[in-house]
């Protein structure tokens, strides 16, 4: 199986930290890069980078390799694959270092950038580099999404009639997510509308109520919940034969078919008994390596790229410049 050398800029949360948490067994774990590059046999993990010296002894002593501080030092091992970890803010910037060294790919955290002037620099960059841009929206890499999908696809559940979408912490921290999930599942939303501006938070996110209508028909509604109560990452997809049930952010995924009313003859009802579309975000980010290795090895197309990135970073902008004080929100 040929492998190819991967890197790992940024060694905070989703480069690595999330390997150490002592709330979790990570023994079958994949939540970072470092640790999905290191699973994958498709990948040779060679090294990352990260200006904390405690975060890069850590990395050091569990993988065994080489850590630097500036991106510029990755040249002495030429990675072929690079992840982008670090804040959003430092997106662009450190993608202009790394597309310098000239990878196979680039896999940057989503949002692409917080800037759409500097998404759409990155993405026409890579493409002048011949570099895939993979952008880390997880859920359209892993099983259980990628199988809804084809249901959805295959029209297994008939007509999606409506769709709701509850979330918190922001549009732009969650919100973003689920958009575009369901321009995975939909297409691009071609109509956006403001119900209800909702609370503006302290990062400068928002948290507004919204429609999206998207190209095949399907109405959206988005209502925000208050982080402060408890997070809400959940979606009900009414269909023309049943409901789906989507739990915390994907955890589970449940079909409940319509059947015959036990009382009422002839009268159609929900099914109290579900089916399961199993997930596995216990190992999310193995996935999205597994479908890199596809793409580079296949030429299978990628479900996330900069373009669907910067798609769903369009629709977030015209969401909330509808909002007032829209100026205030970058």
């Amino acid at each position: 199986m040929k492998q190819y050398l991967a890197a790992v800029v940024g060694l905070g949360g989703i480069g690595q930290g999330l390997d150490y948490d002592e709330k979790l067994d990570t023994t079958n774990l994949c939540l970072t890069h470092a640790s999905a590059y290191f699973q994958h046999n498709g990948f040779t993990l060679i090294g990352g980078v990260d200006p904390s010296h405690i975060l890069r002894e850590k990395f050091i002593n569990k993988y065994n390799v080489s850590a630097f501080a500036n991106v510029s030092e990755l040249e002495i091992i030429k990675p072929d694959i690079v992840s982008i970890c670090v804040p959003s803010h430092l997106h662009k910037s450190v993608f202009d270092e790394v597309i310098d060294l000239n990878p196979k790919a680039i896999v940057c955290e989503k949002p692409i950038s917080e800037n759409v002037n500097d998404a759409e620099e990155m993405v026409e960059k890579a493409l002048s580099k011949n570099c895939l841009l993979l952008v880390n929206f997880i859920r359209r890499f892993e099983k259980g999404h990628v199988e809804l999908k084809k249901k959805f696809d295959t029209n297994e559940f008939g007509k999606v009639r409506k769709v709701s979408v509850f979330y918190s912490k922001g549009i732009l921290n969650n919100g973003s997510h689920f958009i575009n999930l369901l321009s995975f599942f939909f297409g691009e939303p071609v109509f956006c509308k403001v119900l209800s501006e909702g609370r503006i938070l302290e990062n400068s996110d928002r948290e507004p109520d919204f429609l999206l209508h998207f190209k095949n028909g399907v109405d959206a509604y988005f209502m925000a919940g208050n982080e402060d109560d408890f997070s809400v990452k959940e979606i009900v997809f009414l269909t023309e034969k049943g409901m789906i049930n989507y739990h915390q952010g994907g955890l589970k995924i449940e079909y409940f078919p319509i059947e015959v009313s036990s009382v009422y003859k002839n009268y159609k009802v929900k099914s109290f008994l579900g089916k399961l579309i199993p997930t596995d975000f216990n190992r999310y980010q193995w996935y999205t390596m597994e479908a890199l290795y596809s793409h580079l090895e296949n030429k299978f197309g990628c479900q996330s790229d900069g373009r669907s990135a910067l798609n769903t970073q369009l629709i977030v902008d015209q969401i909330l410049s509808q909002c007032s004080n829209a100026e205030g929100i970058s």
